[in-house]
């Protein structure tokens, strides 16, 4: 077998993308998916590239699919369809629920089941052969509307039903329709993979999680897990994207193993839109009943999240965290939230970064702010007369989730505090005065941050040199830092030097990866405790080299959670929202890389200025996607981010992981989308009652926004007042 050897590739990417310095990636020093393909097409190998084509319907019957002039064509090594490969979905967890799973092809073939579903899948050594190829494959699909419409997978209850609530004195009502959105990370997803020298097949995958990857191909293509090798290169951005592989990654594994050749995919950016997966997407509801004395009694929702054609693994997890996670960070009596999965006939949606957390900080900081208007207060006064602190710690949720440690009340006051709450309110009004539409908006949460095990394998050399292999895998967040000081900080002068080993499932012990912020709660846990383990060892006399290998389990999931206080302006010609100033407080536990922490906290930022402003995909009633391609699609840009940002820590140590670490990865996303739409909406009430059936949704276009203003024109100015309940 020609290609790249074994040492070429993983000699290439034996750091993984956790040891890549953060400064050697900036400097173009990475080696990422693409590079990785671009030196194996050029050494003489017989590399071969695929590209598939794919079903313009997003429903119906599967009458051919005909690829005999393709297989012919010049240049065309293979050409497969549903009848030439036998590849299983990959798995979904259940939870403790009994999903009822669609059924669905990898690759289409009686039925479609999305637009962008495969049909054929070409391989050629020029990846422009390919394309054409995939381009002219011919079929016929007869339409159905069978498939068109939404099919239940999960429905359950969450919360205190039995526990009663005093009649409320106000109820405030709210409805958020928040679109779907794209992950689009830097690099976009792909895939290479050969069969090695000892007839194993090995798979490069930019993955969040390397172990879970490695069985799903090998449960897909009916291999057993050791014959399947998996390693990460640098990874350009996941987010939830790349937490396991899908359809398109799991055929092009099969067509390497089937045709024995390396083969290699690397998707369009108008692929990922098409195909890949998405995040957000759900339908909330829910009603708020206070007292008049301002205490908040009883919440009840109703949540509907559409999943697409097909589940990845976490995709019961956005509508499972958005359900056990209201009322967030408040004392309510009584709380009773139905949660519902279905599927459509479009891509599928997974975790993205916040999954079910900012949807759930959405619904409850609406509710909180409308019901502050109902009631003549002030939001912060509101937030602050019922946010849980320190003093009622340990407090659980109403769905039975677990708090600790933490103060989100005095999170919020030291917010207040650095925002200079009283004077910008008194500056917000003489704005008003002069003209400007100017709001102030406050977003308060709970940030869970992953729940298992991690398994880390510490090796001490006789010259002092460590080298840590650990189940996580990183996708550009820096782990090598805070990972060696915990190494040094327990074995001290002993150590001389560090090498970090993520992302090779050969190589590295079994983990379940970096998702849900989990990475330093848990797997810096585990590297902790097998640096324990090697000192108690080394004290025992043991002679060096050392090597031992942990898992650990976390006791409980820790609980992060923080506040955001923005000020928004809308432009006087466009109405577009213009983020003037943000104030963010976090309790993320012990923090080990304050550098690191920030740049979390910032892309996060960033994310969910986007979700708040401009992301939206969009699809139309044949299920036909129209946000397309970058042209479609508003990424966030540098103009968007907040003129005037301070951030600010609020630490306080759990006792649900070894470390005191909480969550931070996903903060941004949660918190800032609540404070920004609070603050948009603050801007047209202008101090009046806002209606519950107010036209106003994600994104905050400056349309959306003059839309809603003009409707609240239409209404007289007073009409508003008087009508939340």
């Amino acid at each position: 077998m020609t290609g790249p050897t074994a040492e070429t590739v993983a000699g290439a990417t034996s750091s993984s993308a956790g040891s890549s310095p953060p400064a050697a990636l900036v400097a173009g020093q990475g080696s990422f998916l693409s590079d990785l393909v671009s030196r194996s097409g050029t050494d003489g190998s017989d590399l071969l590239h695929a590209c598939f084509s794919r079903s313009p319907h997003a429903s119906g019957r599967v009458s051919s699919v005909d690829a005999e002039a393709v297989r012919s064509r010049a240049g065309v090594a293979a050409v497969f369809t549903a009848r030439d490969l036998r590849v299983t979905m990959p798995g979904v967890n259940r939870f403790d629920l009994e999903p009822s799973l669609p059924a669905v092809a990898p690759i289409a073939g009686e039925r479609i089941s999305w637009a962008g579903q495969a049909l054929a899948i070409v391989l050629a050594a020029d990846p422009v052969v390919a394309r054409a190829g995939a381009e002219e494959i011919s079929f016929e699909i007869e339409p159905d509307e069978s498939g068109t419409g939404t099919q239940p997978v999960a429905r359950w209850r969450v919360g205190d039903a039995d526990r009663k609530a005093a009649a409320a004195g106000r109820t405030v009502h709210a409805v958020i329709d928040q679109p779907r959105v794209a992950a689009t990370a830097l690099e976009p997803r792909g895939v290479f993979a050969r069969v090695g020298h000892d007839g194993r097949l090995e798979i490069w995958v930019p993955t969040q999680s390397p172990a879970r990857a490695r069985d799903e191909f090998a449960a897909a293509l009916g291999l057993a897990a050791a014959q399947v090798h998996v390693r990460v290169p640098d990874v350009g951005g996941a987010f939830g994207s790349k937490a396991t592989p899908g359809p398109d990654e799991l055929l092009v594994a099969a067509a390497a193993w089937v045709t024995g050749r390396p083969v290699a995919w690397v998707a369009t950016r108008s692929e990922e839109f098409l195909a890949g997966v998405h995040g957000r997407g759900g339908r909330l509801e829910a009603s708020l009943g206070c007292s008049r004395e301002g205490r908040l009694e009883s919440i009840e929702a109703t949540l509907r999240f559409p999943v697409g054609a097909w589940l990845p693994y976490s995709a019961l997890v956005p509508a499972r965290n958005a359900a056990r996670l209201i009322p967030g960070p408040y004392r309510v009596t009584s709380s009773v939230v139905d949660a519902e999965v279905v599927t459509e006939p479009r891509a599928a949606v997974n975790i993205y970064r916040g999954a079910g957390r900012p949807e759930a900080a959405l619904l409850v900081e609406h509710l909180v702010d409308d019901a502050a208007r109902a009631l003549g207060w002030d939001p912060l006064a509101l937030r602050l007369e019922n946010l849980i602190c320190a003093s009622d710690m340990p407090w659980s949720l109403p769905s039975g989730e677990a708090l600790d440690s933490g103060d989100p009340r005095a999170a919020l006051e030291h917010a207040a505090a650095r925002f200079g709450y009283e004077a910008e309110r008194a500056s917000v009004a003489r704005r008003r005065a002069a003209g400007e539409r100017v709001g102030l908006g406050i977003g308060c949460y709970l940030e869970p941050c992953g729940q298992g095990f991690e398994r880390a394998r510490l090796t001490l050399d006789v010259g002092g040199h460590v080298t840590l292999a650990t189940g996580t895998a990183s996708q550009g967040q820096g782990h090598g830092r805070p990972f060696e000081r915990l190494v040094r900080e327990v074995l001290g002068a002993e150590v001389t030097g560090f090498t970090l080993i993520e992302g090779d499932t050969d190589r590295c012990p079994d983990g379940i990866g970096a998702l849900a912020s989990r990475s330093m709660a848990i797997g810096g846990s585990a590297v902790r405790a097998a640096a324990e383990a090697v000192r108690v060892r080394r004290a025992a006399g043991q002679p060096l080299p050392l090597s031992e290998t942990v898992r650990y389990d976390a006791p409980a999931e820790a609980f992060g959670h923080g506040a955001v206080i923005v000020r928004v302006v809308l432009m006087p010609d466009t109405f577009a929202p213009r983020i003037e100033r943000l104030v963010w407080v976090d309790d993320c536990g012990r923090v080990l890389d304050e550098r690191g922490v920030r740049a979390q906290q910032l892309g996060g930022m960033a994310q969910g200025v986007g979700q708040a402003l401009s992301e939206a995909l969009r699809y139309d009633d044949q299920h036909q996607l129209l946000t397309g391609s970058l042209m479609d699609y508003a990424l966030p840009r540098a103009a968007d981010m907040p003129a005037d940002i301070s951030l600010h820590a609020q630490s306080t140590l759990t006792a649900a992981n070894a470390l005191g670490a909480k969550g931070i990865g996903e903060a941004g996303c949660i918190g800032v989308p609540a404070a920004v739409l609070n603050a948009v909406r603050d801007a047209l009430a202008e101090g009046r009652e806002l209606p519950a059936e107010l036209p106003l949704q994600f994104p905050l276009t400056g349309e959306r926004v003059w839309r809603a203003a003009r409707w609240l024109e239409s209404r007289g100015p007073g009409s508003p007042r008087g009508r939340a309940h």
